[in-house]
């Protein structure tokens, strides 16, 4: 696979995802990491402060207009759209440009594709409100994608008219971490990435080589983005795969992957929920899905998702590189062995 890093990308994929910052919760992310690693990451979260407090005041239209489910961005995907047409438009203002320029029935197959569930259901008119239901038991965010879906055109206006509001409050914050940003994309190396991320019991090699893309684009994005992730989209055979991480990903790995006690402990409480330890138990079966998990258990698919979703960031479970079309979930054997003899040892069991 190759490897390619385009700066303007990576700027203009943070100031689309810069919405998405408001509805980041805090305490709940600062509960993944040690104290370490909060260390590390203490003047990012000192920003993130100051960049909720100056977004606040346009929550509704962020909830209205910014269309977001299962960490898949709308105007982030209209961007790859507009990327995988042969575009390549350099700043935020010829981005909106492009955005008005998209076919009704452009804006639709981006629409649908950022419902595609975890086995890449095709989505359309004909089970839209059913994979709504599945992905999410919000109802304001239920209201705004029906919304949407009928107003495409007038959407993607609000999405412009709010970033034309929000980038300039976010524009210092923007700033002030460029050199950051551009320090990693001059000095990493993949493979030491790679090998970090092997310590952290997370297969992100295996994992890109799953996706079958030749082309992977790495996006780097400033600190309070603490995550990393790869997205790609099966049915765009020449788009290639995004691997998206932050600026800090060597250091919060450094500093994370050790089974310190308040890891363990964070471990424990995550499995001390019934439903998540029931959702643990179903979710890596072979051909598992939210919607049939649901039934199973009594509870939502949206909160199976939740569930999922909480057990994927503390590690506990991880993507299948291998045989993914069964089992997209394989529990991190690893990571629990660990947290079973550190009890042990802890206990004199």
């Amino acid at each position: 696979m190759k490897y390619h890093y385009y700066k303007h990308h990576s700027q203009l994929i943070e100031l689309l995802l810069s919405p998405s910052l408001l509805a980041l919760n805090q305490e709940e992310q600062k509960k993944l990491f040690s104290t370490e690693s909060l260390v590390v990451l203490e003047d990012a979260y000192k920003a993130l402060d100051k960049i909720q407090e100056a977004f606040r005041p346009y929550q509704a239209r962020v909830e209205r207009f910014y269309l977001s489910i299962q960490h898949v961005s709308f105007p982030v995907n209209l961007y790859k759209k507009l990327l995988n047409k042969g575009q390549d438009p350099k700043t935020i203002e010829e981005v909106y440009d492009s955005f008005y320029k998209l076919t009704k029935e452009e804006l639709e197959d981006v629409f649908f594709d950022c419902l595609s569930d975890e086995v890449q259901e095709v989505v359309d008119d004909g089970n839209f409100l059913g994979q709504l239901d599945n992905l999410t038991d919000q109802p304001a965010l239920k209201w705004a994608w029906v919304w949407a879906r009928q107003h495409l055109a007038e959407t993607v206006q609000g999405l412009v008219s709010l970033y034309k509001e929000l980038l300039p409050l976010y524009q210092p914050y923007f700033e002030a971490y460029q050199k950051e940003r551009d320090y990693l994309a001059d000095h990493l190396k993949i493979d030491d990435l790679f090998e970090q991320t092997q310590n952290y019991h997370f297969p992100l090699k295996e994992l890109l080589d799953a996706t079958g893309k030749e082309d992977c684009e790495v996006i780097i994005l400033s600190p309070w983005f603490n995550f990393s992730s790869i997205s790609y989209q099966k049915n765009q055979t020449e788009a290639p795969a995004y691997l998206m991480m932050d600026s800090r990903i060597f250091q919060i790995l450094s500093t994370s992957y050790k089974l310190d006690t308040e890891r363990l402990t964070n471990i424990l409480k995550l499995l001390g929920d019934e439903n998540r330890y029931k959702v643990l138990l179903e979710i890596v079966q072979p051909k598992a899905k939210s919607k049939d998990i649901a039934k199973r258990l009594g509870i939502t698919a949206a909160n199976v998702s939740f569930h999922t979703q909480k057990l994927i960031n503390a590690n506990i479970i991880l993507f299948n590189s291998k045989d993914s079309s069964s089992v997209k979930y394989k529990l991190n054997k690893t990571l629990l062995r660990e947290s079973l003899d550190r009890l042990k040892r802890d206990l004199d069991l």
